[in-house]
């Protein structure tokens, strides 16, 4: 009897042992399920995955710049960030800006430029970038002309392919784990705003769309075979770019062959119903950005629950019926093939939990290192909260500092910026200044002694020579400096004009630094004139009238009027 009843012992222990030893099993067979085999095409992994997923889960990869893992299948996040002129982190390298790019008229450097910015990307934890920005830059009033590379189609094509050829790699290179998938951005025809006011309505000729507007979003696709478009804020022609069937489908799809990811801009998607007026809900808002190939949703600091139109809106549309499922799955295969093209699913790195919501919620929302604005004005860009975040849902490399800290990449940032610079006048060449025959130089203006980076920069940058410093780093002891500011770019009851004019009268040569900063230059800071902020006209002008030769130096990432500068001032650089 005994012997029975510890053979059933030994069979119930051997039962539970083969349950236990059967769940690894299936553990470990979990990695010999199709999607997970490398070997099989990038189509066969797509549709194996697709359809494991719950709609709910599916929902979740259309989200951008959020949480968007799934531990339970092993998806892995693919992180967002920004990347006009270097990627939007801490303390990576920042380039000169667009505009200033598109000054050196140099394909070949952008190249260069665009492989730091993308290893940088990948080392600190970021795989698509919402740039490059392609729009043509029409109307001078428009706030965000620093973010383009001007107004000529020729021009911004060849910057913006060189851009995404070396953002996202070529050949075996592309995609690989130093490269990125890049965004062709804002599709079409933001840079000609009614009255220059950004996300304004335009209206525009077929002919005008297709020869000024839709030649570098072209070459985009047909060239450097860009991996993800963003549309514009605005409506076109009467129909919001988020919901235009014409250019996100005849053009973009059918007529260029784009097979890539499409996100949304922020908020446009919600926007739709609240602003727009076309949905009378955030579901059929979903709907109909689904139905012309929006694949995710960009909606910053919006909730799963309350905010997001491709959250519970789109779950319970799908299963209500009012949004078709094969809608929701033609997304998610977009999500799913950048995902697997970037390598994400073999590269063997663990998925954190904090990336899946599912499973944690806003914790990959909340838990993340503040960056500190004690020593930086990179708060004036868009708000110090929204680059704060930036690297909320990041999970960098073990040699991220080692990336970054490349002393090459320091070497082509300087190469770039000076490749950058651009001589206006030089009237009786005035310059280069020998600091051998000078005792004394006046540095002024409100430019002349700022961290001036432009939007969409790196919050908090690795160093930063202003105007002052590096004429006090060159002249050493041998030749006196003196400063003032003389006005304010952003308090125009704050100026100094008489000190600036008191050294000015002491000095050999005066540079005067003046333009605009982040305040006056960015997204949506449109303007209706395009003189020189506050008081520096003044300031200007009263430095010239003291008999001192002047140099002006300009700082800035729009188009200035400054007609009496040209006329009067023997020397400008900008």
């Amino acid at each position: 009897m005994r012997e029975k009843k510890l053979f059933q012992r030994f069979l119930i222990l051997g039962v539970f042992l083969g349950i236990s030893l059967s769940g690894i099993h299936y553990g470990s067979s979990q990695e010999l399920l199709p999607y997970k085999n490398p070997e099989l095409s990038l189509e066969d992994r797509v549709n194996d995955l697709l359809v494991r997923l719950t709609t709910k889960e599916k929902a979740h990869q259309l989200a951008s710049f959020f949480p968007n893992a799934n531990v339970r299948l092993g998806i892995p996040h693919m992180q967002a960030g920004e990347a006009l002129h270097g990627i939007c982190l801490p303390r990576a390298t920042s380039f000169p800006q667009a505009i200033a790019l598109a000054s050196t008229w140099d394909p070949g450097l952008i190249e260069k430029m665009a492989t730091i910015t993308a290893k940088e990307a990948r080392a600190l934890g970021v795989h698509h970038v919402y740039s490059p920005m392609l729009g043509i830059a029409r109307d001078p009033r428009w706030g965000r002309i620093e973010e383009s590379y001007g107004e000529d189609p020729y021009l911004v094509s060849r910057m913006g392919v060189a851009f995404i050829k070396s953002l996202q790699g070529t050949g075996e290179q592309r995609f690989d784990e130093d490269h990125i998938i890049a965004t062709a951005k804002h599709f079409i025809a933001d840079g000609e705003p009614i009255a220059g006011l950004n996300g304004s309505a335009y209206d525009v000729s077929e002919r005008t769309l297709h020869e000024i507007h839709l030649p570098p979003f072209k070459a985009a696709v047909e060239e450097a075979h860009v991996g993800s478009i963003m549309p514009a804020h605005h409506s076109l022609n009467g129909i919001p770019c988020h919901a235009n069937k014409h250019i996100m489908i005849d053009i973009l799809r059918d007529t260029y062959g784009f097979d890539g990811l499409v996100v949304s801009d922020n908020n446009d998607i919600f926007n739709l119903m609240n602003f727009m007026r076309v949905a009378k809900t955030w579901a059929e808002a979903a709907r109909l950005s689904l139905e012309v190939g929006i694949d995710t949703e960009l909606a910053w600091e919006r909730s799963w629950n309350t905010g997001r139109a491709y959250g519970a809106p789109l779950v319970t549309g799908v299963k209500n019926g009012t949004i078709l499922a094969a809608l929701l799955d033609n997304a998610v295969k977009n999500v799913l093939r950048a995902k697997f093209r970037l390598g994400l699913f073999d590269n063997g790195e663990e998925i954190p939990e904090w990336q899946d919501y599912e499973l944690s919620g806003d914790k990959g929302k909340t838990d993340y290192k503040v960056v500190t604005y004690s020593d930086s004005i990179r708060g004036r860009d868009l708000g110090g909260d929204y680059f704060n975040t930036l690297d909320r849902l990041t999970n960098p490399r073990e040699n991220a500092e080692e990336i970054i800290n490349d002393p090459a990449h320091n070497k082509m940032a300087l190469e770039v910026a000076r490749k950058a610079i651009i001589l206006l006048k030089n009237e009786n060449n005035m310059l280069p200044l020998n600091k051998a025959e000078l005792n004394r130089i006046a540095v002024i203006g409100p430019n002349a002694d700022e961290e001036l980076l432009g939007g969409y920069s790196t919050p908090k940058p690795r160093y930063f020579v202003s105007v002052l410093d590096g004429i006090r780093n060159h002249v050493g002891d041998k030749v006196e400096v003196l400063y003032a500011e003389g006005v304010s770019l952003e308090d125009f009851d704050r100026e100094n004009i008489d000190e600036a004019l008191s050294i000015a009268q002491k000095s050999d040569v005066a540079v005067v630094v003046i333009g605009g900063n982040e305040i006056t230059c960015k997204e949506n800071e449109d303007r209706d004139d395009l003189g020189l902020v506050g008081q520096q006209q003044a300031l200007v002008e009263a430095v010239y009238a003291t008999g001192t030769p002047v140099v002006v130096f300009l700082l800035h990432g729009r188009p200035l009027s400054i007609g009496w500068i040209k006329e009067h001032i023997p020397a400008i650089i900008d």
